[in-house]
């Protein structure tokens, strides 16, 4: 698994145990979690043909909920000063925001990824923690490339701090 093997790497194995679930699943009586993250699924059912591989449809389209439904069962499992951590389409930050907010979290962080100057996010990047109090909302927009084509400065600064060059 790729994220064990990035905890090993950066010598953060001993501070962090994976588990790998989906979080609507946990029994409540399971616990808390410092940290909840997912990527859940974002396309409403009928929207377009179901994939035939019942993992991919699972994985893309809300068959048991989207964003509100995650945001819900990652709040019940949080740890007081914890977090959580979605990736979702760029298209329904409304309804990502909204969600969060549904279910008692207050978003910290959004960063939206744009794959070009002058296109529309394709995907945002939400941090949100179990209190309503603290500081206000941070939102960033990360640009992957130029109007021209080249990639921006600052994904080309993403791809160094993350060791892809």
């Amino acid at each position: 698994m790729l994220c064990q093997a990035n905890l090993e790497r950066n010598g953060l194995s001993e501070r962090a145990e994976l588990m790998h679930a989906d979080v609507r699943d946990l029994p409540d009586d399971l616990g808390v979690f410092d940290l909840v993250t997912g990527a859940p699924p974002f396309m409403p059912i009928g929207s377009v043909v179901l994939p035939r591989d019942p993992q991919r449809a699972a994985a893309r389209f809300e068959t048991r909920g989207g964003s509100e439904a995650y945001c819900t069962a990652a709040s019940r499992h949080l740890a007081d000063g914890g977090r959580v951590s979605m990736l979702m389409d760029g298209s329904q930050d409304a309804r990502v925001c909204a969600a969060f907010s549904g279910a008692g979290l207050r978003l910290t962080h959004v960063t939206m990824v744009v794959p070009r100057r002058g296109k529309r996010p394709r995907c945002g990047a939400y941090v949100a923690a179990g209190t309503r109090d603290g500081e206000e909302i941070r939102v960033h927009e990360l640009r992957v490339r130029e109007a021209d084509g080249a990639f921006s400065e600052e994904y080309l600064a993403v791809r160094r701090e993350l060791r892809l060059e």
